[in-house]
């Protein structure tokens, strides 16, 4: 499932406002600088190094937290779902399905790895466990005959 984006036109773009030309731009979440794909945003009304993020690191933090507002100065983040431009209104009845069928693939590998953790806990664990014990315990190497057949 896709994350919600940041509204951009709510953010401002990387800018210097009477910051030391000294001190590089980072982000506060990530520690790492603007980046050609991942620009510097200070969304909230921080200022200092702390006011920078990239977007994906505010919506994981986000995320993360289950917070929706700044935990320094406790601004509200706006988010808003960002189309392509040119994307329908509505999805046809075949990206319906197609999406369908993935969410079921998911559902079905989820259910697989239940089944063979709970196999693996409930039967195999205890069986192997027991038969461990029984040929450590064995007097002789004939009394594990009927533990096998």
């Amino acid at each position: 499932m896709d994350q919600p984006r940041v509204c951009l036109s709510a953010m401002n773009p990387l800018g210097r406002d009477g910051e030391s030309p000294d001190e590089p731009d980072e982000c506060r979440i990530c520690r790492s600088g603007p980046e050609m794909n991942r620009p510097l945003f200070f969304p909230c009304r921080c200022s200092g190094s702390i006011r920078f993020t990239h977007e994906d690191c505010l919506v994981q933090w986000l995320t993360q937290s289950g917070s929706s507002k700044c935990e320094l100065c406790h601004y509200q983040f706006k988010f808003e779902r960002e189309y392509r431009p040119g994307a329908p209104r509505k999805l046809s009845a075949g990206d319906m399905l197609v999406g369908l069928m993935g969410r079921l693939k998911q559902m079905v590998r989820s259910a697989a790895r239940i089944l063979l953790v709970l196999t693996v806990w409930i039967f195999l664990l205890p069986v192997g466990t027991c038969w461990t014990w029984h040929a450590v315990f064995l007097e002789s190497p004939t009394e594990i005959l009927p533990f096998v057949t």
